[in-house]
């Protein structure tokens, strides 16, 4: 079971989400429709919770991770090129290095795009679909759950940098 926020989090529905408030997906024909199962998995955060949601996250980071020298107690990172945006069998390897961070899939998290701009889902989302959730990042996306002891980075210099307090 995962852990769950301290607070109520209001969220929006994938199928109450506007075209405009989805502009950052990039799913394309690749994945829409999306299976009505997933559909209803993926949550945007309203503004005011996104900024609560982040104001808790946040202070559980290593203070400027993932660019500053503090860091987590384990970091692993996967240098993307263009095999892994573009061919199906680059986006299965990273989806497999995705899978074995050993992140349940059942485990709710949060994609925080901006400190107000947060979307919720199943990690299992996250491995399936993590080329259209990373593909329009500005800086980057960071994925954390409820306990805070990890955190996944999507960096906009072609790295994903995943980094948990347990040194297991």
């Amino acid at each position: 079971m995962s852990a769950k926020a301290p607070f109520t989090i209001e969220r929006i529905g994938w199928y109450d989400i506007t075209e405009r408030q989805r502009e950052f997906f990039c799913f394309e024909d690749d994945y829409l429709p999306l299976p009505k199962e997933h559909a209803l998995q993926i949550h945007l955060l309203t503004s005011s919770s996104a900024q609560r949601v982040w104001e808790w996250l946040s202070p559980s980071l290593p203070s400027g991770w993932p660019a500053s020298k503090h860091r987590f107690a384990k970091r692993t990172a996967f240098k993307l090129d263009d095999e892994h945006w573009n061919l199906d069998s680059g986006i299965q390897i990273v989806r497999q290095w995705l899978h074995d961070l050993g992140i349940p899939y059942s485990t709710d998290i949060f994609l925080i795009y901006e400190a107000d701009k947060i979307v919720q889902m199943p990690w299992k989302l996250v491995v399936k679909y993590w080329n259209a959730l990373a593909w329009s990042i500005g800086n980057y996306m960071l994925t954390m759950d409820c306990t805070r002891q990890w955190a996944c980075c999507f960096h906009h210099e072609e790295v994903i940098i995943f980094g948990t307090f347990s040194k297991k």
